[in-house]
């Protein structure tokens, strides 16, 4: 039962890996960018409304870097905008259920609460990006074509040189000739 699953997982990981690590960065300049406004509103707003106008900010902030740098379009500009600003408010309803339960109902620091909100909603706002907003295929290369490119540039680099490879130098080894022995 478990190896169908490995199995998933390592085709899900090799399709999309890089992406979740862009979007992982785009979700930390969008977090940062919340939890400034957060702070920089909290005096004057209260921690609920601090934590409404950050949401609405870093959604405009991640929209944008999710458009042009993590994700490929395949809607309009507007539809996408309409469906990020949607769908982030359904994510921003789990992030806020966890601040507020951690901060009001468990006494927890508010900025604690805060960045482990964010960090709730992480998951479902990738999930919901990659597969529905935006296009399902990915902006970048597989893992495995990457890794594979390297090697074959390190063997490339070795076979230039006009030398063997030292043992565990390279991924692959230099394609053999059927007339080597």
């Amino acid at each position: 039962m478990l190896y169908p699953m490995r199995e998933t997982v390592t085709r899900l990981a090799n399709q999309y890996g890089i992406g979740l690590v862009v979007y992982g960065g785009v979700s930390v300049v969008s977090a940062l960018s919340e939890w400034t406004i957060f702070i920089a509103s909290l005096s004057s707003a209260g921690p609920v409304g601090a934590a409404l106008i950050g949401f609405a900010c870093a959604t405009g902030v991640n929209f944008v870097l999710s458009h042009f740098v993590a994700f490929r379009s395949k809607r309009p500009l507007l539809e996408e905008l309409v469906l990020v600003a949607t769908m982030s408010s359904v994510a921003f309803a789990a992030n806020f259920a966890v601040f507020y339960l951690l901060f009001a109902m468990a006494g927890l620091y508010v900025l604690y609460a805060k960045v482990i909100g964010t960090c709730a909603g992480f998951a479902f706002n990738y999930t919901l990006r990659q597969f529905f907003i935006f296009s399902r295929v990915s902006r970048f290369p597989a893992l495995s074509k990457l890794i594979d490119r390297g090697a074959r540039r390190e063997v490339a680099a070795i076979q230039a040189e006009g030398r063997a490879p030292d043992v565990g130098e390279t991924r692959v080894s230099a394609p053999s000739s059927p007339l080597r022995n």
